[in-house]
């Protein structure tokens, strides 16, 4: 998959994210095309800029990588052909950084492809604001709706006490990793967009 030529293209999401205090770290994956390149070009112009390897396949196994190697206490996930408006890690660090007893937030998706249709998953029933264990993670079963990681904003503690995403799924590890969270800590829902996906010939679910 050449998903190098999306680097550009999230590296300025992140960068013109109104919050920025941030580190900003890419993991490669066994990856065989220019992403490298791009990401050291990237490294000698901002000193924000960390590029990790991680030899396991798979996307648990590569985020896992990047929060263990970062440095802050609170961790989110940006996918590289996804945008994201820029109020994404604001929004959802203003309310992890008033509501103590929580450990995660999450707000919602929209999926955008290429012939113009959109769709975002039902939120109706999931409850906004404070969702206490085990709640949040029983409505992810019924209603068949969950937290993408590109959603989320949790702490490095929590995120590290669950162990993480499941590097032993080749997919669906992001919604063991949301119903892991949900089952032990509070989690908070902000019904508001903070992640854009975009459905295209390379996307993983494109077929």
């Amino acid at each position: 998959m050449s998903r190098f030529k999306f680097i550009h293209n999230v590296y300025h999401n992140i960068i013109q994210q109104n919050y920025k205090n941030i580190e900003i770290i890419f993991v490669n994956n066994n990856s065989k095309d220019k992403s490298l390149e791009i990401i050291n070009n990237l490294k000698k112009t901002d000193d924000r800029v960390y590029l990790y390897n991680e030899s396991k396949q798979g996307a648990g196994a590569t985020r896992n990588k990047g929060v263990l190697k970062s440095k802050g206490d609170f961790v989110t996930f940006f996918d590289v052909d996804d945008t994201y408006p820029t109020y994404k890690i604001s929004s959802l660090f203003e309310i992890i950084d008033q509501e103590e007893s929580i450990e995660m937030v999450f707000g919602k998706i929209i999926a955008r492809y290429n012939d113009g249709r959109e769709y975002s998953p039902n939120y109706n029933n999931i409850t906004p604001g404070i969702n206490n264990p085990p709640k949040l993670a029983i409505d992810f079963l019924n209603f068949s709706v969950g937290a993408g990681p590109q959603t989320i904003l949790c702490t490095k503690e929590a995120f590290i006490s669950i162990n993480g995403f499941e590097d032993n799924m080749q997919i669906g590890e992001d919604i063991a990793f949301v119903f892991k969270m949900a089952t032990y800590y509070p989690i908070y829902f902000l019904p508001r967009v903070v992640a854009e996906y975009y459905r295209h010939s390379e996307s993983t679910l494109a077929k």
